[in-house]
């Protein structure tokens, strides 16, 4: 059905609402070449209402026939509130004709990007994988930039790059340029984390501290478990309510996060003089359990402007349990992108919050975690995903 404000609104099979605002179509005669792109007043409801922005893909639909462009915003009288303009490109793949209107939404996730993130870390793409990301190609569903990833990613097998290598080069590379000359570095290692077994954990651990040593760093390792978030937020506003829950001392703060930070924290410590090996967390401790880190913080808070509590997303949806049972596994990397359809980074407010972490009993219909948006179609646009992808939490019956 079409609503007043222009918004198309179909229900899927997921229950989750699904959102098309419409835009009348203007043409502009404006030639990208073959890059398909739409045009859009950055003050139109349909930028506010999905959180749209420069450069965002879009999926453009006009009589059951969609295309995927790359979002310009314009400013001034070129479009009205409710025109969008195409480039040539696009006007030509969609069949277009002034004054029609147009369906727009945000695309489908594209899997196969995936496996480009993939090729880019070094791994060897098979023939399935390879076909996944021509056929997205083919289709015109990626951007310049995904090309470009991929083409500089498959030049890296000709090269004979070291994926590791270079890792480890930007890491130590960007502390040295900041003027470093101390580094502690977390290792997070679980199935869904970046590194996967603490066999490679402590392989990337003594390259790091032996090419640290080389120019001239002392660097430091800490291997942790990241098998789940740390803390409970994932999203710039959410992590920081986590971090002052911690330095307040609050009641309720995220108790893994304030021992993961006390253990970074002694690591650094171990570095002044005097300080013993092993002392550096009950240093860490004390200085977190009488207050004087909140001290400093709030110091260093007002040299900056002053301290402001973090934004509140105007949209949140909680996903619940689908039946009883324990919390077996939590797939990070599904998490991190959840956060991220939802709109962060980007928009302060947005991200995740976890509810449960691995070992909760919970109740079916419990909420095992929450999004937050601060744009409907970015939440609906979240929601959709995660209804295509279930076990993001992985709740298994109990015998």
């Amino acid at each position: 059905m079409i609503h007043d404000a222009g918004e198309v609104v179909l229900m899927n099979d997921n229950v989750h609402r699904t959102s098309f605002h419409a835009l009348r179509l203007k043409r502009l005669g404006i030639d990208t070449y073959q890059e398909p792109v739409i045009y859009m007043r950055s003050d139109c409801h349909v930028c506010r209402a999905e959180g749209f922005e420069a450069q965002s893909r879009v999926q453009v639909t006009l009589n059951n026939h969609s295309i995927i462009a790359t979002l310009n915003v314009v400013t001034g009288d070129l479009l009205a509130p409710d025109e969008a303009g195409l480039s040539e490109a696009a006007w030509r793949l969609l069949g277009a004709r002034a004054g029609d209107a147009v369906a727009l939404s945000h695309p489908p996730v594209l899997e196969s990007l995936s496996r480009v993130r993939a090729k880019v870390y070094g791994k060897r793409l098979g023939d399935a994988d390879m076909r996944a990301i021509m056929r997205d190609v083919a289709a015109g569903r990626y951007a310049d930039i995904h090309l470009s990833a991929f083409l500089a990613a498959c030049a890296g097998d000709r090269l004979d790059l070291d994926s590791e290598g270079q890792l480890v080069a930007s890491v130590l590379s960007e502390k040295a340029a900041a003027g470093s000359s101390h580094v502690v570095i977390d290792i997070p290692v679980g199935d869904t984390a970046k590194v996967r077994s603490r066999d490679a954990a402590q392989t990337l651990s003594h390259r790091l501290v032996e090419i640290g040593r080389i120019i001239g760093l002392t660097v430091q390792t800490v291997v942790t478990d990241g098998a789940q978030p740390v803390g409970r937020g994932i999203g710039p506003a959410l992590e920081a309510r986590d971090v002052l829950a911690v330095l307040r001392r609050e009641a309720d703060a995220p108790v893994d996060l304030r021992e993961r930070a006390l253990r970074i924290a002694g690591a650094v410590l171990e570095f002044a003089p005097g300080v013993a090996p092993g002392a550096g967390v009950h240093l860490a401790r004390e200085f977190l359990d009488d207050g004087r880190a909140w001290k400093k913080f709030e110091a260093i808070c007002a040299a900056q402007g002053g301290l402001r509590e973090p934004p509140v997303a105007a949209h949140t949806h909680a996903v619940t349990a689908a039946q009883c049972g324990r919390v077996t596994g939590i797939d990070n990397r599904w998490l991190a992108r959840v956060a991220k359809l939802a709109g962060a980074p980007r928009a302060p407010a947005a991200g995740l919050e976890l509810h449960v972490p691995l070992g909760t009993v919970v109740e079916q219909g419990q909420p095992l975690f929450t999004v937050h948006a601060e744009a409907p179609g970015e939440l609906a646009y979240a929601l959709d995903n995660i209804a295509a992808q279930p076990g993001i939490v992985r709740v298994e019956a109990e015998p």
